[in-house]
């Protein structure tokens, strides 16, 4: 099963963590894994490549772990509010999936202290 962590710090996702094979199907045929990666991938091209706000991504794929963290998104002025909508899209996203699959996919909120 994929876990996908959202911390978020008051009501800002800080940090969106994925951690683990969701064991749909078979390495390389896993359309829940794909989904996934998929969305990490057009989340790091729209907040990196488009609004350059410089989000850190991370991955290590032997720990089946990916992760970014926002920065700081406040100091980018308007682009901040896309850069806020970019990571609230993707929790969504996650939460639908989570939805669609939940044998596959788990989703939990967590509110670290401010």
């Amino acid at each position: 099963m994929t876990t996908v962590r959202v911390l978020r710090k008051d009501k800002d996702i800080s940090r969106i963590e994925i951690h683990g094979h969701s064991g749909y199907a078979a390495e390389g045929e896993d359309i829940v894994c794909a989904a996934i990666t998929s969305a990490v991938r057009y989340a790091e091209v729209i907040l990196n490549e488009v609004l350059h706000l410089d989000v850190k991504f991370t991955a290590n794929h032997d720990k089946a772990f990916l992760s970014f963290s926002r920065t700081s998104l406040s100091a980018y002025g308007s682009d901040a509010t896309v850069g806020d909508a970019v990571f609230e899209g993707f929790a969504r996203y996650m939460k639908e999936l989570s939805a669609e699959y939940p044998d596959y996919i788990k989703v939990m909120e967590v509110q670290q202290d401010a």
